[in-house]
């Protein structure tokens, strides 16, 4: 997304939540929500792109996991977008990405052990590969 559409996107959530959210607790949902989509729309945008590099059309990664046209294309342009993860597993399987899952908590915990004599407990990695 670049940074002007960005800032329009953010400033379209900024008039929403003044409009809807009026307590603490709607307000910490609203962001909450805010975050979700704003990163979901961010994975996709990564996807999409190679898609792009990949040299695969949306048409022919539809055909290529049993889906109508139409799902991808708003899969990758609908700024609401939120795909099954079966539709992302498929996607990413075709388009060979493998993806890696960290923990956030872990990468924080490294941090203050390094300044600590103690250690703490490792981070499990989750890989997801694609079986392409």
């Amino acid at each position: 997304m670049s940074e002007i559409a960005g800032a329009r996107f953010g400033q379209k959530f900024d008039e929403l939540r003044a409009k809807y959210a009026n307590t603490p607790d709607e307000i910490e949902h609203y962001e909450k929500t805010v975050r979700t989509v704003m990163l979901i729309r961010r994975f996709l945008m990564v996807i999409d792109a190679e898609r792009k590099r990949a040299g695969v059309s949306k048409a022919e990664l539809a055909r290529r996991i049993g889906a109508d046209a139409s799902v991808i294309r708003r899969l990758f342009s609908s700024k609401s977008s939120n795909p099954t993860l079966r539709t992302v597993l498929d996607v990413l399987s075709i388009l060979n990405i493998d993806i890696e899952l960290r923990p956030k908590r872990a990468r924080q915990a490294r941090t203050r052990s390094s300044t600590k004599a103690t250690r703490t407990k490792p981070h499990r990695r989750t890989s997801v590969k694609s079986s392409a």
